[in-house]
């Protein structure tokens, strides 16, 4: 799963990394080191004149048809339900989402926790931005304005990650972005894109469990509190 992640960078990097072309808001006074559920963050979506825009939306998917204010997932599994045997593609919550409506979340690392509630930080060896695969959409039943959510796609760990945890967030490489974002793309052939990073570009920090209390929001929580991870190279 992903439950905490780290967006750090500032609207130049941004703006750089993921060939913004419209900024339609950035809490640009605030680098984010502890994002939790409910937080808003920033995301990357295609406007309706088909430009990259860079967006803050609230954390847990909300979707337009919804009327109750019961919490909303943060995570969707690219499997879907096993229960009922359905990819992402066909579940009633996130398929409309799925079609039409994907992003990328920017992270500088996601964070998931081992024995002792002892939390990790995952993020690329060369510490350049993650992007997270994403799905957004807008609600106008719950609030007097239009809601504006997203959820993080999660798919099978890698090896360096299923050290702590049986899942991961969907990293997507530059050359995916343009497909993803592309809301008339096939769903079958975007569905592909989501597969475990590989394991040998990141490395696992372990962090203060300053990170455990949502609320903690400074910049010594990059600061490792032990030996960093790495696998080998080809894993």
């Amino acid at each position: 799963m992903c439950g905490r992640f780290v967006q750090d960078a500032d609207a130049q990097e941004l703006q750089l990394r993921f060939e913004i072309d419209r900024i339609a808001r950035l809490d640009e006074g605030r680098r984010r080191y502890n994002i939790a559920p409910t937080n808003e963050a920033a995301v990357v979506r295609l406007d309706a004149e088909g430009r990259r825009e860079l967006t803050m939306l609230r954390w847990g998917l909300v979707p337009a048809w919804k009327k109750d204010g019961a919490r909303p997932p943060i995570n969707a599994r690219a499997e879907g339900s096993a229960e009922r045997n359905e990819g992402i593609e066909k579940n009633r919550y996130f398929a409309p989402a799925f079609r039409s409506r994907r992003c990328l979340v920017p992270a500088r690392g996601f964070y998931e926790w081992g024995p002792g509630k002892q939390p990790w930080r995952f993020e690329r060896r060369d510490g350049s931005l993650l992007a997270l695969a994403g799905l957004w959409e807008w609600n106008e039943k719950l609030a007097e304005e239009p809601l504006e959510t997203f959820a993080v796609i999660t798919v099978a760990a890698n090896p360096l990650a299923a050290t702590v945890h049986d899942r991961m967030p969907a990293i997507l490489p530059p050359e995916a972005w343009a497909a993803w974002l592309d809301p008339h793309a096939e769903p079958a052939a975007v569905k592909a894109l989501l597969a475990p990073f590989s394991a040998d570009q990141m490395q696992a920090v372990p962090v203060s469990k300053g990170v455990n209390d949502a609320r903690n929001e400074r910049p010594d929580l990059l600061e490792p509190a032990g030996e960093v991870v790495r696998v080998a190279q080809g894993s």
